[in-house]
């Protein structure tokens, strides 16, 4: 299961992401899983609490935690340098800002379908090449955890 993030203010944006991820859902190698937030915090609280996303699309203009603080935050208090961060803004200023935290792409507003469903594709790829991640299922969960956490089997 590829479980993927959206995280913006505007619930049209949002509800627009979702849908093109799901109308192509046969595109993808792996079975997708959405779960959807309207601002940087709660997205944020929900990564904290043990919640781990293979792709988030964020919001940089966001009131409160923007995306642009919540990717640094994601890298560097959280630690997680394999979560793939799609940037999505209507204002295209922001490419310098971005190079901290390592995004896998930047997506204008408004979304071209093919764009996203490119960017889903390549995050599939670069999650399947990354390697450092054991995954196991339990029941329906599927978990996946980096080796470097593990100590022993």
């Amino acid at each position: 299961m590829f479980r993927i993030g959206i995280c913006d203010d505007q619930r049209a944006i949002c509800s627009q992401i979702e849908r093109i991820i799901l109308k192509n859902q046969n595109a993808f190698v792996e079975q997708v899983e959405i779960e959807v937030f309207y601002s940087g915090e709660r997205l944020a609280e929900f990564i904290k609490h043990e919640h781990d996303f293979d792709l988030v699309f964020l919001d940089i203009e966001m009131a409160g935690l923007n995306g642009l603080e919540l990717g640094q935050k994601i890298r560097e208090e959280m630690d997680n340098q394999t979560m793939q961060i799609v940037y999505v803004s209507g204002k295209e200023n922001y490419y310098k800002d971005l190079f901290e935290v390592r995004p896998m792409h930047f997506l204008s507003k408004p979304i071209e379908a093919a764009m996203l469903i490119k960017d889903v594709n390549l995050a599939m790829k670069l999650n399947g090449c990354l390697g450092g991640i054991f995954c196991y299922r339990k029941a329906a969960v599927t978990y996946k955890i980096p080796i470097k956490d593990i100590l022993y089997f």
